[in-house]
């Protein structure tokens, strides 16, 4: 056996337990596999690594190029992100708890596979449930109106659960659950979890959950004890998103449509991190933004009217 069938084979056998590879390089001739294997803490913290050398051939590379080991490649790219918290969902009991689950769940198939809201190409790129809610990752081609998404999100949800109360004969029932949600673009990478799924993490996820939970205290605070739902927080870095959005809003006041920004200021967050939110409160229940339509700061984009 020449020494490149055996590199091929030890590359195939310590593949298995490849979680993360941070690099594949050629050098010199071999090919350089560089994998994570964990994390030193001390003054900085400091990513271990195993540098594997491999005797290059073209049966390697195609190897290394399958989407088995391309999938485990750390490539962390700007994604717009959404967090949706259910508002009240602990005080469920665990019957009560499937239903909202299922109810949140076929409005997100919903809002993810409507023309009129995501366009015929579905725009997101993982759901990551969080048991009373979920965090969206769009795809990378999105960063730049993700911020549109969260109209749709809260229309779908609503008019979803009316329609099933109008199916269940329920129609004078006009209280539903509502939902909180928060906006950001940051850095995200996909990763095979415990459960052998994909999954998404980074520090775009981090930013996001921190917006939703320094957010609504802080709003909490400025209403004198409410605390809202049909409510979405974002940082001052999505401002230029929201410039048209609000524009939009101010057009629609004469129609009993309501949209507010609330500006939280900065907030200190843990980690000595200072964040500067803002906050779109009473999103409207049955209109959304047309999310496949690009806007620019001096335009005011569209609306698409949802029916229960």
């Amino acid at each position: 056996m020449t020494k490149e069938q055996i590199s091929l084979e030890n590359a195939r056998a310590n593949a298995k337990k490849w979680h993360k590879v941070l690099e594949i390089r050629d050098d010199d001739g071999h090919t350089l596999v560089t994998v994570v294997r964990g994390l030193s803490l001390g003054e900085e913290p400091l990513v271990l690594a195993d540098a594997l050398k491999y005797a290059k051939s073209p049966e390697l590379d195609a190897f290394l190029a399958s989407p088995e080991i391309q999938q485990k490649l750390y490539r962390p790219s700007k994604r717009g992100i959404v967090l949706v918290d259910v508002a009240d969902y602990s005080t469920f009991d665990t019957r009560g708890q499937s239903a909202i689950l299922t109810m949140f769940y076929e409005s997100l198939q919903l809002a993810k596979f409507s023309q009129d809201v995501f366009s015929r190409e579905p725009n997101i790129d993982q759901i990551v449930p969080t048991g009373d809610g979920c965090f969206i990752v769009f795809k990378p081609n999105v960063t730049s109106r993700v911020l549109q998404s969260v109209f749709s999100i809260q229309s779908s949800f609503y008019c979803h659960q009316k329609k099933l109360l109008r199916k269940n004969g329920k129609e004078s029932i006009t209280k539903v659950l509502g939902i909180r949600l928060a906006c950001h673009v940051g850095d995200v990478d996909f990763i095979v979890d415990a459960a052998g799924n994909r999954n998404a993490y980074g520090t775009g996820m981090n930013e996001t959950a921190r917006i939703l939970q320094y957010g609504r205290p802080t709003l909490k605070e400025k209403l004198n004890g409410e605390d809202p739902t049909g409510t979405a927080f974002f940082s001052s870095e999505l401002d230029l998103q929201a410039q048209p959005l609000i524009r939009r809003f101010e057009q629609l006041q004469s129609k009993n449509i309501e949209v507010k920004l609330v500006d939280l200021g900065k907030v200190n967050a843990k980690h000595d991190l200072e964040l500067e939110l803002r906050c779109f409160v009473n999103l409207p229940n049955h209109v959304s933004f047309t999310f496949d339509s690009v806007i620019k700061p001096d335009e005011a984009p569209p609306l698409t009217s949802f029916s229960e």
